[in-house]
């Protein structure tokens, strides 16, 4: 029920029938809580959790949906496979909400984009988000291909957003457009490389600082008015 505050580590560790869980008045979610719950469609994680354990939705293949505050510090790195979102292979929408007005910067990790990168099809920025961190649906890998998320084809923007971090959506090959808000002050390095399907994108005229290489690769590109 929506009133539990706390969860047990591994609590529905196995429930492979479990297709809902209602977790809206939790601040942490524990280890391995919802490990290999395989019928769990979506999930909606409230804007109050600051932590999300290890391997605590690994092996949730049926996961289609996931609401997450950008701000929610969770394992995306690991030696032994307890990634927070390990083997989420199935996504095919995240919702970024404000959570608490920070960003957790995971860098160039395994993050759930990463799990999800074959089924990712659409990624959404709530408002009140005023960073997108580098490396945001993308991975670069020593010895073995970069990660893209190259079958992403909506990418929606806040108004309130100020900065897209360094190769932010490097590779989103099938992203034809993006709105980008006048709020935009600052596009990392290489942010939007490798974008060779986008036909047009609106105005960079309050941008104040673009990165190397921000838009390399475009294809025919209108900037708007």
């Amino acid at each position: 029920p929506g009133s539990v505050e706390s969860i047990g580590i591994s609590a529905f560790s196995g429930c492979s029938s479990l297709k809902e869980a209602n977790i809206s008045n939790l601040t942490e979610i524990n280890n391995s809580v919802f490990f290999g719950c395989s019928s769990l469609a979506s999930i909606v994680i409230p804007n109050a959790v600051k932590k999300i354990g290890e391997s605590a939705f690994s092996n949730c293949y049926g996961l289609k949906e996931v609401t997450l505050p950008i701000s929610a510090e969770y394992v995306a790195l690991s030696n032994n496979f307890t990634e927070s979102f390990f083997d989420c292979t199935g996504v095919q929408k995240i919702t970024y909400t404000a959570g608490d007005g920070s960003v957790f910067n995971h860098g160039n990790a395994n993050t759930l984009p990463r799990y999800a990168y074959r089924s990712l099809t659409t990624v959404v920025y709530e408002e009140g988000i005023t960073e997108i961190p580098e490396y945001a649906l993308y991975r670069s890998r020593q010895n073995a291909d970069d990660i893209c998320c190259s079958n992403v084809t909506s990418i929606t923007l806040p108004s309130t957003l100020k900065k897209i971090g360094t190769v932010a959506f490097r590779g989103c090959l099938r992203l034809k457009e993006i709105a980008i808000p006048e709020s935009l002050e600052s596009i990392g390095n290489s942010a939007f490389s490798g974008c060779s399907s986008m036909a047009s994108a609106t105005s960079l005229k309050n941008v104040k600082s673009i990165g190397g290489g921000a838009f390399y690769g475009w294809g025919r590109v209108k900037k708007g008015e």
